[in-house]
């Protein structure tokens, strides 16, 4: 608690500090790219004060060429907002403030950086000053492993992302286990996903390919298993996933259904086999957002499942979610259709 209490008197200082620096420019911009160094980069700029009916983001710069503020909307509704925190005379920010769609402070984030200025660490605490999570960026020449943990260490995600020559994210492989991974390809110019593949134990499983309105907002993704066949959808709207559905070669359909809440974070998903809802899930989270568990409850309010540190929206017949068949508490034993 004391290097965190000491992490604010920093950032208070800077800001006092650097308090004479105004701020000089405010671009929109449609679309950004991921840098080597963990910074984004924003391309695709469009006139400030013309609203569209999509995504954007507006980002605020000071005298320095520093970016000082981000904000994304969507049309004219501001959806999230990120605030960068500068030692004197630094290019660089050292921390930054993570605010919702309702305005509330989610977050503080301290960043650590190598010689060469590449995030190397992310540390994300809650308003109140504790530890929630923490991300660790093992960098190569030519890609960087990206772990993210809780605040007790566990692992709960792990990526490897490759760059180009000019340091542009163009491909990403994310692993739910080692066995399992999922490889997506993404465009240098506007940093939209491509396609993506699924591969178990060495064997291509499935195919992603994603549709995108005219300001680069995905709005659909289909799905095809290894012989090209498509299975499956899923619908987008303002970035968040509404339906995912999917009709299996015998014949058999699964659906989810999911809601969201004033911070745009995931509030409830329904999961329904053959028209037949089988069970809701819901989230307890961490006042920044993160998971801290998943429960999946039974049309009578019978508690089926629990998932610690993990978001889940469908699972296998058993109740385990898919991917991670030996994660979860569950307490419905058997089949669950």
């Amino acid at each position: 608690m004391k290097r965190y209490h000491r992490f604010i008197l920093l950032v208070a200082l800077s800001l006092i500090m650097g308090s004479a620096t105004a701020f000089s420019e405010v671009h929109w911009y449609i679309s950004h790219v991921s840098l080597r160094s963990g910074e984004s980069l924003h391309g695709s700029e469009i006139p400030v004060g013309k609203v569209i009916e999509g995504g954007y983001t507006e980002e605020e710069t000071d005298n320095l060429g520093r970016i000082t503020r981000m904000s994304w909307f969507w049309g004219a509704e501001k959806k999230s907002e990120t605030l960068f925190q500068y030692a004197p005379k630094a290019k660089l920010a050292e921390a930054f403030e993570t605010y919702a769609a309702s305005g509330i402070l989610v977050s503080r984030s301290r960043i650590q950086r190598n010689a060469a200025g590449e995030r190397t660490r992310v540390e994300a605490f809650s308003p109140t000053g504790e530890l929630t999570s923490y991300q660790v960026r093992t960098i190569s020449p030519d890609s960087v492993e990206e772990s993210t943990y809780t605040a007790e260490g566990k692992r709960t995600r792990r990526l490897i992302n490759y760059y180009s020559a000019a340091g542009i994210r163009i491909r990403q492989r994310e692993y739910p286990q080692e066995n399992i991974y999922y490889e997506s390809e993404y465009d240098q110019g506007t940093g939209v996903t491509l396609s993506q593949t699924k591969v178990v134990n060495g064997g291509l499983e499935l195919t992603v390919k994603y549709s995108y309105n005219s300001y680069n907002d995905k709005t659909r993704e289909d799905l095809y298993d290894s012989k090209g066949v498509w299975f499956g959808e899923r619908e987008f709207s303002a970035w968040l996933k509404l339906d995912e559905r999917y009709k299996f070669a015998d014949g058999s359909t699964q659906e989810t259904k999911s809601t969201y809440d004033e911070n745009r974070w995931l509030k409830s998903a329904t999961f329904s086999r053959n028209g037949q809802l089988i069970c809701t899930f819901t989230y307890d989270r961490l006042p920044t957002g993160q998971v801290k568990r998943t429960l999946a409850v039974g049309s009578d309010g019978t508690l089926f499942a629990e998932y610690p540190d993990l978001l889940v929206d469908k699972v296998d017949q058993t109740g385990h979610p898919v991917d991670n068949a030996d994660v979860g508490i569950i307490q419905r034993k058997g089949n669950w259709w």
